[in-house]
């Protein structure tokens, strides 16, 4: 994964450029994509997709609404252990917390928006009670957001949203409540995907 992540980004643009030389077609977003973004960012406090209003956690603190409340389900490598070389996969959902909206932008006008995330770790962070609520535990993180290889973020169109109430039998705990979109419709051809 390591050697991945590193040499990705190079592998991806070089094998792009020879698929161009060999005349192989190519779809215009995935030629920008190679390329890479653009060395500026934009940030957002929020950000609407699919109908959906997303704040960051900041944002939130002294409102009467919370909207930075985030699922995602991925699917996941899961190792029994360090010496493990077999790996299980599997979908794994992840509770999380919208900490930053970032926007990046690549030639030819496309565009990737991306949640930064702080993601309660999916063992010692999450807990179903008696009744099978998601109990989510924000003190034991995924990521510490030190290490180079941290994933916090997501893609914006990927996840979806959640509240979180405290838990009035344990402090620093919260069940987790997912939402349905109500009175949205999915137009054909119609961009509802704004900055907030």
């Amino acid at each position: 994964m390591d050697l991945h992540d590193r040499d990705f980004p190079k592998w991806f643009n070089e094998h792009i450029l020879k698929l161009r030389q060999n005349r192989i077609e190519v779809p215009e977003h995935i030629k920008c994509l190679a390329r890479g973004p653009n060395s500026e960012a934009r940030s957002y406090m929020g950000y609407i997709i699919k109908g959906t209003r997303f704040h960051t956690k900041v944002h939130g603190i002294n409102r009467k609404t919370q909207n930075s409340g985030v699922l995602i389900t991925a699917l996941t490598n899961s190792f029994s252990s360090q010496k493990d070389k077999h790996p299980i996969e599997g979908h794994v959902t992840y509770y999380g917390i919208l900490k930053q909206v970032i926007e990046l932008e690549y030639s030819g006008d496309l565009k990737v928006m991306l949640f930064k995330c702080e993601w309660a770790h999916p063992e010692r962070g999450l807990e179903k009670d008696e009744l099978w609520f998601t109990l989510v535990n924000f003190i034991h993180l995924k990521y510490s957001g030190e290490n180079v290889n941290d994933e916090p973020f997501v893609l914006a169109a990927k996840v979806e949203q959640v509240f979180y109430v405290s838990d009035p039998r344990r402090s620093d705990w919260y069940i987790a409540v997912t939402t349905k979109i109500r009175d949205t419709y999915d137009l054909e051809g119609e961009k509802n995907d704004s900055p907030n």
